[in-house]
């Protein structure tokens, strides 16, 4: 059947138990689909005010899920292009990204990524490249309960060969206050307290700084924040 709404019209459809949807809003057009417990889910938006393009596409089932994802800029002052998509199937994802930018004459500043995602119940590990898979970064972390969480990070730099590690983590003391803080491998570490005065008020205390020198915290700084 059909529908208008203030100017806004969409339809629906079922046949022979399958159903799909179609709207369109102010030229914004989307569409989804659902046929026996598969789930499809389809979007493209023109922006002419902006002279943009974008479109989505998303499928997922009991064990699947698929997303693609591409936005294209076609205004000639800022020219740009970007592409992406992940595939994900019990608990890993893996996906990739690619983007361009126009310069004077032709498209360039092209930058390409991969990553990879395991997410197991309380625990999750991952692996990211950035700067056309020239670095890689390397994360873990684990929550204990819903207070208290583990991580870690690895950098590494495949073109200098430079690494960079961090460890950090947040725990709650009680109902009201928590820590929180992370040591990096040069040095630096940095660490957080945070109460809570109130559900609607929060005050907190952080300083920073590098064991190397231990010439005391540097960087103390304090903050009230109102929700």
């Amino acid at each position: 059947y059909q529908r208008r709404v203030h100017g806004k019209q969409w339809y629906q459809r079922r046949v022979h138990g399958k159903q799909w949807y179609q709207r369109r809003v102010h030229g914004k057009q989307w569409y989804q689909r659902r046929v026996h417990g598969k789930q499809w889910y389809q979007r493209r938006v023109i922006d002419t005010s902006k002279n943009s393009f974008s479109t989505k596409f998303k499928y997922s089932d009991k064990s699947y899920n698929a997303q693609l994802d591409a936005d294209y800029n076609y205004d000639k002052s800022d020219l740009n292009a970007v592409a992406s998509f992940v595939l994900g199937y019990d608990g890993i994802s893996v996906g990739a990204q690619a983007s361009a930018r126009r310069t004077e004459s032709d498209f360039g500043d092209i930058d390409y990524n991969v990553g990879v995602e395991w997410d197991q119940g309380s625990s999750n590990y991952s692996l990211k490249t950035s700067n056309r898979i020239g670095s890689v970064t390397l994360a873990a972390t684990k929550k204990y309960s819903s207070d208290s969480t583990v991580a870690v990070q690895l950098n590494h730099d495949i073109d200098n060969g430079q690494t960079a590690a961090a460890v950090g983590g947040s725990f709650g003391l009680d109902d009201a206050s928590s820590v929180q803080g992370f040591l990096e491998s040069n040095g630096n570490i940095f660490a957080l307290y945070k109460y809570r005065l109130s559900s609607r008020v929060a005050a907190s205390v952080g300083a920073q700084t590098n064991l190397n020198e231990l010439e005391g915290f540097s960087n103390v700084g304090y903050k009230l924040e109102f929700q």
